[in-house]
């Protein structure tokens, strides 16, 4: 029955403790575990640990074979391209997106565009906007081979009629259309791609910023196994 009540009180403390953030932890264990999140509570003989996922880890303190801070950071845009920074990142750091129908859109952060490869260091800690970006750049390949493939073939046909005074080639000159639709098309999907991936970069970030709410109901009722508590937070 102690027991019972010791873990209540102590879990009512790492709630309590859950908005401030105590910083990522890496735990090792002795029976090989790695886990990693924020101290959310701590006793004598006790700790609790808040994975990223929000699974809550308690354990004994003699069960811990290693406990070392986690080096945090995040990739932000500079003047000389993207590096990783210690500090905290903020609403600056959020992308911005300008969507162009003939072009791979435009992104930014700080005000300063990203280059491709840039991006793909931003991403490379959201695996959701990775695979959006990842997608966009696959169709924006194709595209240009479209718009170059339209180009040629349309530049061709008005030197062929307009310099070389020969024969409209309407079977040529429509693929050359067609390629440039499908060119149009193909870029649509190229922007919405993009937006997906500044979308999820964006709420990534804004997770981080945002505080977490403080407010702390307690329950206590029956269950099927006996008298439960229930923590809403």
């Amino acid at each position: 029955m102690k027991k019972s009540i010791c873990l209540v009180l102590f879990l009512l403390c790492a709630v309590c403790l859950m908005g401030q953030n105590a910083g990522r932890e890496v735990i090792k264990l002795k029976n090989g575990s790695v886990l990693k999140g924020e101290v959310v509570g701590e006793l004598s003989d006790s700790l609790a640990l808040q994975g990223a996922d929000g699974s809550m880890f308690i354990f004994a303190i003699s069960d811990i074979a290693e406990r070392t801070k986690e080096a945090a950071h995040h990739a932000t845009a500079t003047a000389h391209g993207v590096t990783l920074r210690t500090a905290e990142p903020t609403l600056a750091d959020t992308l911005a997106i300008e969507a162009d129908l003939l072009k791979f859109p435009r992104l930014t952060q700080n005000g300063l565009r990203l280059k491709e490869r840039e991006l793909k260091t931003l991403f490379a800690d959201n695996p959701v906007a990775a695979r959006h970006f990842r997608i966009a750049s696959d169709l924006g390949r194709i595209t240009e081979i479209l718009e170059f493939a339209s180009g040629f073939i349309l530049g061709w046909e008005l030197v062929n009629v307009g310099l070389l005074n020969k024969e409209f080639n309407t079977p040529l000159a429509c693929i050359g259309a067609g390629s440039f639709v499908g060119a149009l098309c193909l870029n649509i999907a190229v922007n919405n791609q993009a937006r997906e991936a500044v979308r999820a970069y964006n709420s990534g970030i804004e997770s981080l910023v945002s505080p977490r709410s403080d407010d702390l109901s307690l329950s206590i009722g029956a269950t099927s196994g006996g008298v439960g508590l229930r923590i809403t937070f």
